[in-house]
């Protein structure tokens, strides 16, 4: 034991002369420490220039994707609504071909025609009408990719950005949130609305047929021209299929539970109908006799329909969703103000991005508070100025101040006249905007307009 011990001491090296430890002085200790240091500083530097260069490509980035939305949302309205007006031109003409004197000779025409100038006129509107359910397919498309849009610059590129200035952004795009998600509500509310309209108005067209019809079979008592007139009335087969819906019936039934009623009573209506006049073209006069019996009630229900209430159906939840599009439409402004507002003096070099065009969007606000002003009041502004026009808008909440109080009113116009409001909004670039509502004659104004154009 004691001779291991004593190799195991023997066997310890030693270190060379040259390997021997030197002591350190303090400034060598002191140099190391003030080179780490202004790394440190360095870096900090660089990585907040590089920061804020980057939250300024994002404030830029944000800014021309919501400039762009709000052109190609406008430019599409206002090409749904020049497409409108020329329609609208199209009935008033019509309508001023109707107040003409008609000659013998074009009414025996018409009963002679079966009902054809009738059915043109219906496909005509058909066609109109299925160009807008197009029109608005499309609107509804660039809604869902511009809402997709914001969505997705919120969750990629804001992500790695923080402050104030990422708040107002973030409050713009949630405010957009808010205003695609409550428009394409309206959109699709206001779809089935014109739907049920069009189905009611394909239904008076079917009436007119039949009434013609009845016209030139005297009564349904001419059993020879009941037979020879049967195919005037070919378009009311459909209303005794098992298999007969109207279209977008379903969600007609959940939107308008009343409009559905109405167009099931021309349903049954027609059906009785058209099955009785069936019979008597088959000689089975006993059945036809029968259904005619029951046709007293069901006419009796068509005179029932309440036209008021046809047209007030779901009206305080379409006033809901217009205010809150303007309410969505006044926080992005405000929340543009506040950015296109900021000093930028945390933005060296780079500035504050300023070019939001906001006059833009004080257009878009009031074309949808006008909206919400005829809904609510149940008539139309009158003012012919655009201080005026909003002043008169102010007296349905909310107000629009804080677009009032900062809009260059120069760049945005209103021209009210009896048929119609126009709304023009520029650009600080000189784009120019037109969006045109044409106002609903009422019954009795048409009355009093035409006893004045006699007079």
């Amino acid at each position: 034991m004691e001779n291991s011990v004593s190799a195991s001491v023997d066997a310890t090296p030693t270190l060379p002369p040259s390997a021997e430890a030197t002591p350190v002085t303090s400034r060598q200790v002191k140099m190391p420490f003030k080179s780490i240091l202004l790394g440190i500083l360095l870096l900090i530097l660089v990585g907040g220039m590089g920061y804020k260069w980057y939250e300024w490509q994002a404030l830029t980035a944000f800014a021309r994707m919501h400039n762009q939305y709000v052109v190609e949302e406008l430019k599409l309205m206002d090409e749904i609504n020049n497409v409108a007006q020329e329609m609208y031109g199209n009935q008033d003409e019509a309508a001023a071909e109707e107040e003409e004197e008609v000659s013998d000779e074009e009414i025996a025409a018409f009963f002679e025609s079966g009902g054809a100038e009738i059915q043109q006129e219906f496909n005509d509107a058909k066609n109109d009408f299925a160009f807008f359910n197009e029109k608005y397919t499309e609107y509804q498309t660039l809604l869902e990719e511009h809402q997709a849009g914001y969505s997705s610059f919120v969750d990629k590129r804001l992500k790695y950005v923080y402050g104030q200035r990422a708040d107002q952004m973030k409050k713009v795009a949630a405010a957009m949130d808010t205003y695609y998600s409550t428009e394409l509500s309206d959109v699709q509310h206001g779809q089935i609305d014109a739907q049920l309209g069009f189905n009611i108005s394909e239904a008076q067209k079917d009436m007119l047929l039949l009434q013609l019809y009845s016209v030139n079979t005297a009564g349904f008592l001419d059993d020879q021209a009941v037979s020879d007139n049967f195919s005037d009335i070919a378009s009311l087969e459909k209303y005794g299929r098992d298999d007969f819906k109207f279209e977008r019936e379903d969600e007609i039934k959940q939107n308008n539970p009343y409009g559905h009623e109405t167009l099931h009573k021309f349903r049954s209506y027609f059906k009785t109908t058209y099955s009785a006049i069936k019979d008597i073209v088959a000689g089975n006069f006993d059945s036809a006799g029968y259904k005619f019996s029951r046709l007293g009630e069901e006419a009796a229900d068509i005179g029932t329909i309440d036209q008021e209430r046809l047209e007030d159906e779901g009206k305080d939840q379409r006033i809901d969703r217009k205010r809150r599009l303007v309410e969505s439409l006044l926080a992005r402004y405000q929340a543009v103000q506040e950015l296109s507002s900021a000093d930028g003096s945390d933005l060296p070099v780079l500035g504050n991005y300023q070019d939001w065009n906001q006059e833009l969007l004080a257009c878009h606000t009031y074309i949808y508070k006008s909206d919400l002003y005829r809904e609510v009041r149940e008539k139309y502004p009158e003012a012919q100025d655009i201080t005026g026009f909003v002043e008169e808008l102010n007296q349905v909440s909310p107000k629009t101040d804080v677009v009032d109080n900062s809009v260059n009113k120069e760049l945005v116009s209103v021209v009210n006249d009896d048929k119609k409001i126009e709304i023009t909004c520029k650009s600080e670039e000189g784009d120019e905007y037109t969006l045109t509502y044409q106002k609903e004659v009422e019954e009795d104004e048409a009355e009093e307009e035409t006893e004045e154009e006699k007079e």
